[in-house]
């Protein structure tokens, strides 16, 4: 009888994508983090934006080290760099990081497994742990509370990004499809997987893949003017891409009372523009709770805050 010998086929090449902006202290953590995978086949990018601190320099002495693609533009923002990445990545698979977060030993490994069993998907993404600058946990993704599952989310994820960056696969051949991040928004991930999962399933593993880091440097949670108005202008950009879906007016209108609320707390003239179409949310509580830093301001407010504490 003859024997019969089988080969067993190639891990698929992943290709990781690492955008580092002005985060020395981060940086090493991110790079290691996707170095030390227990998978094995992994193709490295990091792309630095233009950083004006030490970056630069610490990715340069791990290259040396460890052999991974290293480039450099000028600062034109994290979508650009993304792109810079995406343009000389070879991989079947993508991952995403940006350089002060950092991943699960097991991500990619992990991902593969499930992905390769659900070859359908769009993208795949997980649960992440939040974490502070010190990598001291602060909370993590709570399955038991989670309203999304793996299928069709796009519904779900047009009234708000659930999904987290760094926990996301995606495959080379599905961004040849919908295009790679479109570098005029500011949140142009959630754009992104808009677009993916306005025409493929997408798939969610209940397991904590990566770390995200929460600091004052993140652009999300700061209080600067400037920043916020950013981050509400780009999320109605995005909206406005699908002014056409059935669901666009109802979810607009929430999102004015958002917008209403965190401008509120940071410039009256950028809150005012939102006043009156989040004025038809009159009796809901965050309006009222914009309405008093609309009229009163931050510091007042926080004041009134803390002599109820006292009493």
């Amino acid at each position: 009888m003859n024997g019969l010998i089988f080969e067993s086929q190639p891990s698929p090449k992943v290709s990781v994508i690492i955008t580092s902006y002005n985060h020395a202290k981060f940086i090493e953590q991110a790079i290691m983090s996707v170095l030390d995978q227990t998978y094995g086949n992994i193709e490295l990018i990091v792309v630095d934006d233009g950083s004006t601190d030490s970056s630069p320099s610490i990715i340069k002495s791990l290259q040396l080290k460890h052999s991974f693609r290293f480039l450099e533009q000028d600062n034109r923002g994290c979508s650009s760099a993304v792109n810079h990445g995406l343009r000389h990545a070879t991989g079947e698979y993508i991952g995403f990081l940006a350089s002060d977060d950092y991943y699960h030993p097991e991500k990619i490994s992990q991902q593969i497994t499930y992905y390769t069993q659900n070859d359908h998907f769009g993208f795949i993404h997980a649960g992440v742990i939040t974490v502070d600058k010190n990598g001291d946990e602060i909370n993590r993704t709570d399955f038991a509370r989670v309203t999304w599952d793996s299928g069709r989310i796009f519904e779900t994820l047009l009234d708000g990004c659930f999904v987290s960056a760094q926990t996301v696969m995606t495959k080379r051949k599905v961004l040849d499809s919908v295009g790679c991040f479109d570098e005029s928004i500011a949140i142009e991930d959630w754009d992104l997987w808009l677009r993916i999962a306005k025409h493929y399933d997408v798939g969610f593993q209940q397991l904590h893949m990566a770390y995200y880091r929460q600091h004052g440097a993140n652009t999300y949670f700061s209080k600067n003017p400037q920043n916020v108005l950013r981050m509400c202008k780009a999320e109605k950009a995005i909206l406005d891409k699908w002014v056409s879906d059935p669901q666009y007016k109802k979810i607009i209108g929430k999102r004015t009372l958002t917008w209403f609320y965190r401008l509120s707390q940071v410039s009256r003239i950028d809150a005012s523009q939102y006043f009156f179409p989040a004025a038809r949310y009159f009796y809901s509580q965050l309006f009222c709770k914009g309405l008093l830093f609309f009229f009163f301001g931050d510091r007042l407010v926080q004041k009134l805050r803390n002599i109820r504490l006292q009493n």
